[in-house]
């Protein structure tokens, strides 16, 4: 309003185009940086689990225990028993 009053109409609109621009650009640059921090969480969290899957991996105990497991789930899945069926059922034999 004040530019519009001293100014004019025209002044006064490149004014306001240029305060827009302004918090535009001031927007632009909070999400590149923001944007930038998920990627690199992103990036972090895939090489701790690369790490941890190679760790489990190279573990033949931790390796056997996890392939017991999964035959468990597939033969209570397996089981024509519905009462036998039902949750964490495998784990207790």
């Amino acid at each position: 309003m004040f530019v519009l009053q001293n100014y004019g109409p025209v002044q006064a609109c490149l004014t306001g185009a240029g305060i827009f621009f302004v918090v535009a650009l001031i927007a632009a640059g909070i999400y590149m940086v923001r944007k930038k921090q998920i990627e690199a969480r992103a990036e972090k969290a895939a090489r701790e689990a690369n790490r941890t899957a190679q760790t489990v991996l190279a573990d033949p105990m931790l390796v056997a225990a996890g392939i017991q497991v999964v035959r468990a789930i597939r033969r209570q899945e397996a089981d024509p028993d519905p009462r036998r069926r039902r949750a964490g059922a495998w784990v207790s034999g």
